[in-house]
């Protein structure tokens, strides 16, 4: 049980150090599709981990639906 958890920690961390190598700071927003997957889970929390904002889609919208989530539409 040890080893899982302190696995899961570790690839938890690998997330949260590849978005930071990429310039990932806290409070920026991160649109990820990702779908269902185990991945998933380890995404989320390494995003929280830096203090940046997760804002996830649906994988089978449209180009132009997921722009308007990324860029919304002045009014």
């Amino acid at each position: 049980m040890f080893y899982f958890v302190c696995s899961s920690v570790i690839f938890l961390l690998r997330f949260a150090a590849t978005f930071a190598e990429v310039g990932v700071k806290k409070g920026d927003v991160i649109h990820m599709l990702l779908g269902n997957s185990k991945h998933f889970f380890s995404a989320c929390f390494g995003t929280w981990i830096l203090g940046a904002i997760l804002s996830s889609g649906e994988v089978g919208q449209e180009a132009k639906a997921i722009a308007d989530q990324v860029f919304p539409p002045e009014k």
